[in-house]
């Protein structure tokens, strides 16, 4: 199945256990606004960074950056989309 994870709030512990539970077996994809600092944890999955023309953290942490127009479209690949 894939799953989309949409991070728009620093995630937190109901995060890591939702996540942690559906790495085994599953496709994931986590998208994080420009604003999520995920303090150096390492996310399972693709990650991808919403930027905002150029002016997202994406290059910093080493994710690559989507716009809206892509993340419209993972939206609708996706199995099951989860909003933090």
């Amino acid at each position: 199945m894939k799953l989309l994870h949409i991070v728009r709030k620093p995630p937190g512990k109901l995060f890591d256990q939702v996540v942690g539970s559906q790495g085994r077996g599953h496709e994931i994809t986590i998208v994080l606004f420009p604003e999520v600092d995920t303090h150096g944890r390492t996310l399972p999955g693709q990650v991808l960074e919403l930027g905002l023309g150029g002016q997202g953290k994406g290059a910093l942490r080493g994710h690559p950056e989507i716009g809206y127009a892509e993340l419209l479209e993972l939206i609708f690949q996706q199995d099951r989309v989860f909003c933090w």
